[in-house]
């Protein structure tokens, strides 16, 4: 293994890493790589919404309920080649691309690194199409948020009960989080009241 010395940067306390600024405590995404997904207009073509789709994707981990909002563009770009003449981009898709966008420059777009000596905590929501969570911990009285994740809930996993779509959400989350919570304690945070008297009745 050969390090370029031109390339690596030593005693510094941030780095740009794929996008990212990373510091001892935090991630982020690069102001020039939110400002490069702010530039972009409306899609009038299944290409561009698709390219604004993978953009947008790669910081998902930094917005919640990603899925949720993106649903509607998702509906549209999810079309086979047969069925690429179908593209139509409507007044809903147009609110869900704004609304992507507003939340790359309002949202607290950074995350944590768990410290060590502080449990976990998950909390889980699910909708009708989408599920979704955010893992967390509270240090020293003060929220660090880690992870957001969201899903789409397929046209099957759509039928599901409510009881089945939680714990869909929860195991969503955990299969997606699943590097930082293996060893550690994880605390539940759901709302679905079933799943607390099922808890409290053990």
């Amino acid at each position: 293994l050969v390090l370029n010395a031109s390339k690596c940067e030593l005693a510094v306390q941030r780095v740009v890493v794929l996008g990212h600024q990373v510091s001892e405590t935090s991630i982020e995404p690069t102001p020039n790589a939110i400002q490069a997904i702010l530039d972009l207009q409306e899609p009038r073509t299944l290409k561009e919404t698709n390219k604004f789709l993978g953009g947008i994707a790669y910081y998902r981990k930094f917005v919640p309920n990603f899925s949720h909002i993106a649903a509607s563009i998702h509906k549209v770009s999810n079309l086979t080649e047969d069925r690429r003449h179908l593209f139509k981009w409507t007044v809903e898709q147009s609110n869900a691309f704004h609304a992507l966008k507003r939340l790359l420059t309002t949202a607290p777009l950074f995350l944590h690194f768990p410290v060590d000596g502080f449990p976990l905590h998950l909390a889980t929501d699910a909708s009708g199409i989408a599920t979704g969570g955010v893992l967390f911990q509270n240090v020293n009285g003060q929220r660090h948020n880690l992870f957001y994740h969201s899903k789409v809930l397929s046209p099957v996993e759509q039928k599901y009960s409510v009881p089945e779509r939680e714990a869909l959400a929860i195991f969503h989350c955990l299969q997606r989080m699943r590097t930082l919570v293996l060893g550690r304690t994880v605390y539940i945070h759901t709302d679905h009241c079933p799943y607390v008297a099922c808890y409290k009745n053990q």
